[in-house]
């Protein structure tokens, strides 16, 4: 559970909820105390502050006139003289007649001009703000003021204000949490759901992520599809590519060993016959190479240790060898093989062995599929391009083949490729020959009327290059 990424999410989002209220309550609570602190506080010393200098005005301190002046006050004003004897109206444990303590009096005696503080009673648990400030006559201490306000109701005021503060942090916490819970469900469920599909695509069955956005997890969602696609034509191709593979290997060297044991023992009428199962035993050896030729050069590309050549290259003496290659066994057919090369054409600097290879198969391809007619071997230069084309008037390719014609294993009627000598895997090693020389392949075609494949190089030279 812990590990899951939709309760990850979640940790984060309400650390950051609290991260952000807590401060944000501590700063609330401390605005209100310090304002209305510094409410007190000036009220308190303006009231004090008056008291004084009503009283300094005064030739003598008498309590009649102390009492008349203070009424109007709402705070407890307790006045002493010199002696520390109070002199105004009784007022919590101060009374009057009473001498004052020593704590009241003792800082204005040293000549200290105020003093502050705060306390509780003990019998009412009231709490009190108080200033103390000292009465001059002629610049020499003559008593005190005391001025006492009741901040009761303050602390009261403040715990209301902790205690909808503290709900409101309690309600927004429940409220970041129901928040976090859906949008921790809505952000994890996709993830979980491509989780869970990657297993079964793992296990090799066909599954699909269900796609309702655009955003990055959109676009992961559609890549798992896309992989999903690749994988189960991948292995559906595989699976193929095996059992050809294998009835390709089995039947030459069935008739490999079948043949040489006829030789062997020496079961033949004559030296025509010999040379006959001779001839087998060659077509099959050639046929034989060819399979584990193919298989060894795609499984070379596939983890990019294919090395090339690259040198200045003759373009018009390579097609013409290439097609000189292929022209014997077009002829064998009765085929025409034209080559018609619109030049003259630049050298390029390519593998030529890689790029002749090239050629050869797609040459060979259009011998083994046309079964009448003529193949038209076609270059010529486009601006910086070299363009190369190859067409047959043979059987064509299906429409529905035409898109996956390039894929590594797909082969298009498996059982005419077999009596063709083919591996399915003649058009991927060409594509993927052709992208590795920096060139691109397509290819047009229409059943029973013929196939084109178009070949495109940008022309590097060495002057160009340099």
């Amino acid at each position: 559970m812990f590990n899951r990424v939709g309760f990850k999410w979640g940790a984060l989002i309400m650390a950051l909820f609290f991260i952000i209220l807590v401060p944000l309550a501590v700063l609330i609570d401390r605005i209100f105390a310090n304002v209305y602190t510094d409410y007190v506080d000036a009220s308190v010393e303006k009231a004090a502050t008056r008291a004084v200098m009503q009283l300094e005005k005064e030739d003598k301190l008498e309590p009649e006139r102390i009492n008349l002046m203070l009424s109007l006050s709402d705070d407890a004003i307790i006045v002493f003289d010199k002696n520390g004897k109070i002199l105004s109206r009784s007022a919590y444990e101060f009374f009057e007649q009473d001498t004052i303590d020593s704590q009241w009096r003792k800082p204005l005696e040293a000549g200290q001009k105020s003093y502050t503080g705060s306390r509780t009673e003990n019998a009412t648990g009231a709490r009190f703000h108080y200033v103390g400030k000292p009465l001059l006559k002629d610049g020499e201490y003559n008593g005190g003021v005391l001025v006492m306000s009741n901040v009761t109701s303050w602390y009261e005021t403040m715990s209301q204000i902790r205690y909808w503060t503290l709900r409101g942090i309690l309600m927004a916490i429940l409220l970041a949490l129901v928040y976090t819970i859906l949008v921790s469900w809505k952000l994890s469920r996709p993830l979980v759901d491509m989780t869970e599909a990657t297993r079964k695509i793992a296990k090799g069955q066909d599954t699909k992520v269900t796609v309702t956005s655009k955003d990055e997890l959109g676009i992961l969602g559609e890549s798992i599809n896309d992989l999903s696609v690749e994988l189960n034509n991948y292995r559906k191709n595989r699976s193929e590519l095996l059992a050809n593979i294998s009835h390709e290997l089995r039947t030459p060297v069935s008739y490999l060993q079948g043949y040489a044991q006829l030789i062997e023992n020496g079961q033949y009428r004559s030296e025509e016959e010999l040379k006959k199962y001779a001839h087998i035993i060659d077509q099959e050896s050639v046929r034989l190479s060819k399979l584990i030729q193919d298989v060894f050069d795609l499984s070379k590309m596939e983890e990019g240790m294919m090395t090339f050549y690259k040198q200045a290259v003759d373009i018009e003496e390579l097609l013409e060898d290439a097609a000189d290659k292929v022209r014997l066994k077009a002829h064998q057919k009765n085929l025409a093989l034209e080559v018609a090369i619109q030049g003259p054409l630049q050298d390029i600097e390519t593998d030529g062995m890689r790029f002749e290879q090239i050629i050869i198969n797609l040459l060979q391809n259009a011998v083994n599929y046309t079964p009448q007619g003529t193949i038209t071997l076609r270059a010529f230069e486009q601006k910086s391009t070299l363009i190369i084309e190859i067409t047959d008037t043979g059987v064509g390719i299906p429409a529905e083949d035409i898109p996956f014609i390039f894929d590594r294993f797909h082969r298009v009627e498996k059982s005419r490729v077999r009596d063709k000598g083919g591996t399915g895997l003649g058009l991927a090693i060409v594509k993927a020959l052709t992208e590795a020389l920096d060139g691109a392949i397509t290819v047009e075609s229409k059943e029973n009327i013929g196939t084109t494949f178009r070949l495109s190089f940008p022309i590097h030279t060495f002057s160009t290059n340099s």
